[in-house]
């Protein structure tokens, strides 16, 4: 039972950081749209892109190790 409670907790921890990120870079993007200026528009549609894409990925890192760790199994290796 216990188990299962890390597992679902691990599951909801990685889907909520997921969830916050995406719903960040939405929030980013939206505000990037209301900049008037071509120079900072693009400047910061490329900010928005080299820091969302290591920010993606290291939460779905994280959300992964997570899990990983969780169902390890510490088994010695066979002996020949």
């Amino acid at each position: 039972m216990r188990r299962f409670l890390v597992a679902s907790f691990s599951f909801l921890a990685g889907v909520a950081m997921l969830l916050v990120s995406v719903f960040v870079l939405v929030w980013v993007a939206v505000r990037i749209e209301l900049i008037e200026q071509p120079f900072l528009h693009a400047a910061a549609v490329l900010g928005a892109v080299l820091l969302g894409i290591p920010l993606l990925v290291g939460i779905t890192y994280l959300a992964t190790h997570l899990v990983v760790r969780l169902y390890r199994q510490d088994t010695p290796p066979p002996q020949p």
